[in-house]
């Protein structure tokens, strides 16, 4: 029994289909899926003269570049990526520069209300614990997880958000850094 092979010239591929193999039988179809006529069928490999291969062409008006991924060639994909990430990243520190914004606002809110009464009270539970209300967590900045400092003045118990300073001095300015392992200002390192 002979091996049956594609019967375009040229092309020793295994037999698949009307006389094609797979990629010839492929390219076949696109062709007549290109015909506009509703009565077309299926050329053999006789009236076939060359296989037609469908070239699919960038989006982009004027560009004539092979078609890589969501309608674009590889230029103006990649560009397309670039420009979404830029965005994205523009929307990122915009929203960093508005976070800052909010903050330098809660810190001026913070500075009005110290000694304020709030209005606000709560119970302690059997561990000893008490909740602090999301409108003061704001207010404060204080987040989830965040170190909390606890003062004693008279009667009062003051809590401070736990801002590491300097181990000599307590200074908690720009100028303070980890020398080994411990915070230190410049001042007290020179």
């Amino acid at each position: 029994m002979s091996k049956r092979a594609c019967s375009i010239e040229g092309c020793e591929g295994k037999y698949y289909a009307k006389g094609f193999c797979a990629k010839h039988y492929q390219k076949n179809r696109m062709k007549q899926k290109e015909k506009t006529s509703s009565d077309a069928v299926m050329e053999t490999a006789a009236t076939l003269q060359v296989p037609v291969a469908m070239v699919r062409v960038c989006k982009i008006p004027g560009c004539q570049r092979k078609l890589v991924a969501k309608g674009l060639c590889a230029a103006h994909y990649q560009r397309q990526r670039l420009m979404a990430s830029n965005t994205a990243a523009t929307a990122a520190s915009a929203a960093t520069a508005a976070k800052e914004s909010r903050l330098a606002t809660n810190q001026e809110k913070q500075k009005q209300q110290r000694g304020r009464f709030t209005g606000i009270a709560r119970e302690l539970d059997s561990l000893g614990r008490i909740v602090l209300p999301i409108e003061l967590r704001r207010v404060l900045d204080i987040e989830v997880s965040d170190g909390l400092e606890i003062f004693v003045d008279g009667e009062m118990i003051i809590l401070k958000k736990y801002s590491p300073g300097c181990i000599f001095c307590g200074n908690v300015g720009r100028d303070t850094f980890f020398f080994k392992g411990k915070m230190v200002c410049q001042e007290c390192m020179g």
